[in-house]
């Protein structure tokens, strides 16, 4: 799901590491004056009138004499032991080639194992390379509230979610100030990120990343009651414990336990989840037996959102009430209670909610449920809700009544709206240097 996938070539057998093999194809020839002025020479000096496969060793390399001036051309290279066994001739002229069974797709039709391809065209792949790795994006970004709204208009719940915010934040000038405050922690898109967004690629961390973004309206900002933790938090607060976490928080000035609504994408065996920390900051009422059932009184739990329900939720979520309970002690809250989080105090709920049927959609899952509960974040979170089990809050909701061809849709507007950023960015970039 990350932005930097492996393309190592599958059952390659080299006779010798990369650092050897580079070093055989460099090595140093015969002078000229001690060549013939025909035929074939080896790194070893064996001359050859016609070139055989079963005269040279697996490893040699070999060059052709150019007659008219009886200089070494390296138009050959090493062969692999398993092409010297199958007699594979030599091919000429790849860049850092390891296996001559392997062949340029912009030469012939065979593809190329590890993505290589010969001299006459490696020079418009650099330039291919470096135009996927520009960005497309980079958000937030400045702009006027009012055109980052417009891009996404008619786009369905990207339209929705950041129309609310600008409700809440009455009007555009406040929006404007945190998007200013954001820019610290910005989302870079580019180009093979958005290709991810594609009917059944799986999303990665940049789109999620960007996705939380958007629709939180300003994700930064200490007054918010929501605030989003991007998807490598869970893996370093997994593997490394919560003083490793500790400055997300303590550089942005967030006081955890004010915020209704805490998101932490989970990404874990190829899979991505979402742990929801709701009203951590109402532990106390959770202890307090008069309150318990009650509909009015708000309540602090846990919720955790699998789309496979195959994520081991109590382990994240035990990492999440670590995680609490540092916070709590750094920031001195009630000395009384030390350490109050736990899944008795704060509760672990998994309601029912809608599943993917395929296996390469739990991102977008993802997505809508962070969007639906943004959408709920100025409900009552209730003592109820913890014995009803998020029943009547969540699975009953009408925002949790959605399916595959919901997911479709998101995935196609997600795209439009990036494409419409990126146009708003490009034109901001070139402004501001003019």
């Amino acid at each position: 799901f990350f932005r930097e996938p492996s393309n190592k070539p599958e059952n390659l057998e080299l006779d010798e590491d990369t650092e050897a093999q580079n070093a055989l194809y460099d090595a140093e020839l015969p002078e000229d004056d001690d060549l013939p002025t025909t035929g074939f020479v080896t790194n070893t000096g064996e001359e050859f009138d016609e070139f055989d496969d079963d005269q040279v060793d697996a490893g040699s390399v070999v060059s052709k004499i150019n007659v008219s001036d009886a200089t070494v051309q390296k138009q050959g290279k090493r062969r692999c032991s398993e092409c010297a066994k199958s007699g594979n001739g030599i091919k000429k002229g790849w860049v850092n080639q390891r296996c001559c069974r392997n062949m340029c797709k912009s030469c012939c039709d065979q593809v190329v194992d590890d993505g290589r391809i010969c001299t006459e065209h490696d020079k418009g792949k650099k330039k291919s390379k470096a135009k996927a790795q520009s960005p497309l994006l980079i958000f937030p970004f400045m702009a006027d509230e009012q055109e980052l709204r417009a891009a996404a208009s008619d786009l369905g719940e990207l339209k929705l979610a950041r129309d609310s915010f600008a409700d809440d934040n009455d009007g555009s000038d406040a929006l404007q100030v945190q998007n200013e405050q954001a820019r610290r922690a910005s989302t870079t898109v580019l180009k093979n990120d958005i290709d991810r967004l594609a009917a059944g690629v799986w999303f990665n961390d940049v789109l999620i990343d960007f996705w939380m973004r958007w629709i939180s309206g300003a994700p930064n900002n200490p007054a918010a009651d929501v605030h989003m933790l991007t998807s490598h938090f869970m893996s370093k607060l997994a593997k490394h414990g919560p003083q490793e976490v500790s400055s997300w928080t303590a550089n942005t000035n967030i006081d955890v336990f004010s915020k209704k609504l805490i998101f932490v994408p989970v990404n874990a065996e190829a899979h991505w989840s979402l742990c929801v920390v709701v009203n951590p900051g109402f532990v106390a009422n959770n202890l307090d037996d008069d309150m318990h059932g009650s509909e009015s009184h708000e309540g602090s739990f846990v919720l955790f959102l699998d789309s496979l329900r195959i994520h081991n939720q109590h382990y994240f979520a035990s990492k999440i009430y670590d995680w609490l309970n540092y916070e709590w002690g750094r920031l001195n809250k009630d000395a009384a209670l030390s350490n109050p989080f736990n899944k008795i105090s704060m509760p672990l709920l998994a309601p029912k909610i809608p599943e993917q049927e395929n296996g390469c959609d739990c991102g977008v899952f993802v997505c809508r449920y962070a969007y639906n509960l943004v959408q709920m974040r100025h409900s009552c979170f209730s003592q109820f809700d913890i014995q009803d089990k998020c029943k009547s809050l969540i699975s009953d909701d009408e925002l949790f009544q959605f399916d595959m061809a919901d997911i479709a849709r998101i995935r196609k507007e997600f795209r439009s709206l990036i494409r419409n950023l990126s146009a708003m960015y490009v034109k901001s970039k070139t402004l501001s240097r003019k």
